[in-house]
């Protein structure tokens, strides 16, 4: 091959430098502040850690948020600081025991849940997680009555216009299965019941 030859082949070949950036795909990614949690950021940081990690979104836990709101934050700051780096608040982790069969331990957990998603509500956070927690050492849950306890949780949240996600813990004596998790969400009468 000629030395003409040779820069026409190369003047043909696409630049990965050059290369335009593909469009943007449906898919997100969010971080789960659980796999920063031992860095003990604080809320704003781990915010900062998933916008420069390259992270569309984050979920937090409700005690890095109230921890911040007890601090002095304010929950403006925290949809703001979102919004500047481009990231949203996707999801929330906290632990109403929405599931179990004592009723006082249930109407506690609406309340913590109507509290807590009255908060997500003003920073943007669209969903909250719903696990099994108290239900998971004994296992025969009835999932009748779960599915009555969802539709009360869903109640609780929405009104909030915050999402409960149905979550399944594979250790968990309880709700370790899609068919269970896929039960009670259809039981509830919820048409927008979420896992």
């Amino acid at each position: 091959m000629t030395a003409l030859g040779a820069s026409m082949v190369f003047a043909n070949t696409p630049s990965f430098a050059g290369k335009p950036k593909p469009a943007k795909s449906n898919f997100t990614y969010c971080l789960n502040t659980s796999t920063i949690s031992g860095q003990k950021l604080g809320l704003m940081g781990e915010m900062d850690i998933a916008s420069k990690a390259g992270y569309d979104s984050i979920e937090i836990w409700m005690r890095d948020l109230e921890t911040y709101i007890n601090g002095g934050g304010k929950a403006e700051d925290v949809k703001k600081k979102a919004s500047d780096l481009g990231i949203r608040i996707e999801d929330a982790i906290s632990f109403p025991k929405w599931i179990v069969d004592d009723e006082a331990t249930r109407h506690d957990a609406l309340e913590q849940a109507k509290r807590e998603t009255a908060l997500l509500a003003q920073i943007g956070c669209p969903r909250i997680a719903a696990p099994p927690i108290g239900a998971t050492e004994i296992p025969g849950l009835n999932l009748n009555h779960a599915a009555e306890r969802y539709a009360q949780l869903l109640e609780a949240c929405t009104a909030n216009g915050v999402r409960p996600l149905l979550e399944i813990w594979g250790f968990s004596a309880n709700l370790n299965r899609m068919s269970d998790a896929l039960f009670i969400a259809g039981a509830s009468g919820d048409h927008d019941a979420a896992i």
